[in-house]
């Protein structure tokens, strides 16, 4: 049975099977005037590894990209313990061809192509998904709030707010911006009611009548926030989203761990410098559209999850072409 099983790697890899009792018993006889015979190239060999790391890829990388992992954790976690088990194998099947005075190059080679596509699958899987598809399951498993007026709602009545769409003359009050800076420079601004009839682009510093309202329940609770788009010297929010568009009063919930404390700590700089009070800050991107915004998220994930699918497989084909040439050139071909 074990010759049969060895028999078989064979036809994939393109090497002899000859058990080694066999070759000990009877030994080889060498005709010097014969050439030697000439292995054709194993075409399913090729096939296999240039297909079968990728599948791994492709499977790993779907999992951990899409909402596998986001609604299974350890399952995805257990398909990364199984990815690498199956690596561990591959080189144990080398070194057993190794025992057996066979040669193990194509074990050893497929072996290491698996360990890179398990590897690249969970980098990349892993950061596709949560710098995209994270943040896109989580808005779109939060509530949808229309109509909120921030001079009188709490941040504790929309805690569980994903999108959120303001009341008629909400606007962002620039002149109340604060800014913190660690190696990124967060920028936050309060959202409120502004007076008047109409927006003026929501410039309150150009004073078109459009005095802001200190909210009712004497906290700001609502920010509108954004990275890397004020000065850092001066505190301004032009570039941060579309705080002077007339149709932009909607708020996409700001659903980043790691940059959720910077911005809390730009409302206290905020809180300290215009003796105001921010009891229970919730961060939004201030958007015209917010479906639109949180379906970029779902289309940047898609877009490198394609990119990852492409690219791992011309990079795998490659080195298979590369494994080939070297393994003609080392005699283990002929």
């Amino acid at each position: 049975s074990n010759f049969l099983g060895s028999e078989l790697f064979s036809r994939w890899w393109g090497t002899p099977a000859t058990p080694k009792s066999l070759t000990m018993a009877y030994g080889t006889i060498n005709n010097p005037l014969k050439p030697p015979r000439r292995r054709l190239l194993n075409i399913q060999g090729i096939c296999l590894c240039i297909f079968l790391p990728w599948l791994a890829f492709v499977a790993l990388y779907t999992i951990l990209t899409f909402s596998v992992a986001y609604q299974y954790p350890g399952f995805a976690t257990a398909c990364i313990v199984v990815g690498y088990l199956l690596v561990v194998l591959m080189f144990a099947l080398a070194y057993r061809a190794r025992r057996r005075d066979r040669e193990p190059l194509w074990y050893n080679f497929f072996g290491w192509a698996l360990l890179v596509a398990v590897t690249a699958a969970t980098i990349c899987g892993s950061l596709n998904h949560w710098h995209n598809m994270r943040p896109f399951y989580d808005i779109e498993n939060l509530k949808t709030y229309p109509n909120v007026d921030p001079s009188v709602s709490l941040g504790q009545q929309t805690m569980d707010a994903g999108r959120v769409y303001f009341a008629e003359h909400t606007c962002v009050e620039e002149t109340k911006a604060s800014w913190f800076k660690d190696n990124d420079v967060y920028c936050v601004a309060p959202i409120v009611m502004g007076r008047g009839p109409a927006q003026d682009r929501c410039n309150l510093r150009a004073k078109a009548g459009m005095d802001p309202v200190v909210p009712l329940t004497g906290t700001y609770d609502y920010w509108a926030v954004g990275v890397n788009c004020c000065s850092g010297v001066k505190p301004e929010f032009v570039k941060c989203g579309h705080p002077r568009q007339l149709r932009a009063r909607s708020g996409l919930r700001m659903m980043k761990d790691e940059q959720r404390s910077f911005f809390r700590l730009a409302v206290q700089q905020a809180e300290v410098a215009y003796g105001i009070a921010a009891n229970h800050p919730l961060f939004f991107y201030w958007t015209e559209d917010p479906v639109a915004d949180m379906l970029e998220y779902r289309d940047e994930g898609f877009r490198y999850y394609l990119i990852g699918l492409f690219g791992h497989f011309a990079i795998n084909a490659l080195g298979t072409v590369f494994a080939v040439v070297g393994f003609w050139k080392l005699g283990e071909m002929w």
